[in-house]
């Protein structure tokens, strides 16, 4: 048994019995301030601006603004397609960009899953869902992947530096 008050873990371990309506007060009030912290929304300056770049990335892709595209990517950034060769630098990612949006009017959407944020860089984990057309003439085919994009500060502004991503569904 015990010999310290805050060595009580459960009620019977207490070497003074707590009321069990305490009890229950307590571990109530304890499960509640955990939940809380774990469910609050990260409101950091960086996360929200983090969260802005993809938002930004997702509208210009289904507006097929080739521009705002390829100005959300570092200098240096690559890209990393399924089964391709890796698209290094902005100049490679904008005739990407070009050739796809030649030939589709995407209708996507992005749910961010995870941000950790580390001075300049960043890592960002999601999930891109959504309808990308191959061609008006061809029906739409499903888009369900998952990424890994990883983000640089670059003049006060966060920019795409890599970006990975593969297909959510197994084959």
């Amino acid at each position: 048994m015990p010999q310290n008050w805050e060595k009580c873990y459960s009620l019977a371990a207490c070497p003074r019995p707590l009321s069990k309506l305490r009890y229950a007060h307590e571990v109530t009030f304890g499960l509640s301030v955990v939940f809380i912290a774990l469910s609050a929304p990260a409101s950091s300056p960086d996360e929200i601006a983090i969260r802005q770049t993809i938002k930004s990335i997702i509208a210009a892709d289904n507006n097929r603004d080739l521009e705002g595209a390829v100005s959300l990517y570092t200098n240096d950034a690559i890209l990393l397609p399924p089964g391709l060769p890796p698209v290094p630098g902005q100049s490679a990612i904008r005739e990407r960009y070009r050739g796809l949006y030649a030939k589709a009017v995407p209708k996507l959407d992005q749910r961010i899953e995870e941000v950790l944020v580390r001075g300049d860089w960043a890592f960002v984990r999601g999930t891109t869902s959504g309808l990308f057309p191959s061609s008006p003439n061809e029906p739409a085919r499903a888009i369900d992947h998952k990424f890994v994009m990883i983000l640089r500060r670059e003049r006060q502004r966060w920019r795409i530096s890599r970006l990975m991503w593969n297909s959510s569904k197994l084959d």
